[in-house]
């Protein structure tokens, strides 16, 4: 999101608070939301030199499992299998007619557009009278790619501060007192958050095997924004695991 009459330009991660971020500003637009992702990134940002970027970071592990229960094509595919066949950018058809694509994967994803069962959608694919499968481009955002991947540019992070979702309230308000953001919303906003019910722990849905499944696809994620695994939910990220260039950006914020 840009906001002009702010000067600042918010990076929407899925599954990391961004309504309310959003609800907090009371003002909403889809400008760059998916930070260094935006093709038009480095050309918007060079054109608003004095804007503030921020982004909101979150557990990766618990940020995963947020966005499987979210997303209807992912929330029945058990974890180990959405671990090997997670959301692509490529046209739904392309793993639909994948013969070592599990059932279970295309049936989901075929009940996201109306079928109950995986024969007919298939076969109706196979004819080329099906024109409704595309990417996707929402679960993948909101399942599949890393939370850097939209904040890393040449391997530094490109926003000025970051705010950690375990610590939404204090690091929004400093973060927003500091830039001189008036975010008149703030209070009654984060109500619902800080007395949201307590989901189930991400710890006891991870196997020794998911675990290693999921270090492999979000490794940038495990290894730079400074969680622990065994920390649980709930939990802001270690300063001394992060690398340098971070910890002085969620340093900002506190």
């Amino acid at each position: 999101m840009i906001s002009d009459a702010k000067k600042i330009i918010f990076i929407h991660i899925r599954k990391n608070a961004g309504s309310f971020f959003y609800s907090a500003l009371g003002e909403k637009n889809e400008l760059l939301n998916n930070g260094v992702l935006d093709s038009s990134w480095h050309e918007m940002k060079k054109k608003r030199p004095d804007y503030r970027v921020i982004a909101i970071i979150r557990n990766p592990w618990d940020r995963f499992l947020s966005g499987w229960r979210y997303c209807r094509s992912t929330r029945d595919i058990p974890i180990d299998q959405l671990l090997k066949w997670l959301p692509s950018k490529k046209p739904i058809k392309d793993r639909l007619l994948n013969p070592r694509c599990p059932r279970g994967i295309k049936l989901s994803v075929l009940k996201e557009v109306g079928y109950r069962t995986v024969s007919p959608g298939l076969s109706l694919i196979k004819q080329g009278k099906v024109s409704r499968f595309h990417g996707y481009s929402h679960d993948f955002r909101h399942v599949t790619i890393p939370q850097t991947s939209f904040l890393l540019d040449k391997g530094k992070f490109v926003a000025d501060a970051i705010v950690r979702f375990e610590c939404l309230e204090e690091d929004l308000r400093k973060t927003f007192c500091r830039y001189e953001i008036d975010a008149p919303l703030l209070k009654e906003v984060l109500a619902p958050v800080n007395t949201a019910n307590v989901k189930r722990d991400y710890r006891e849905e991870f196997s020794p095997a998911t675990k290693a499944l999921f270090r492999d696809n979000f490794i940038e994620d495990v290894t730079q924004l400074g969680y622990s695994f065994s920390a649980g939910p709930g939990v802001a990220p270690s300063l001394n695991k992060m690398p340098r260039n971070l910890r002085d950006l969620v340093s900002s914020s506190r």
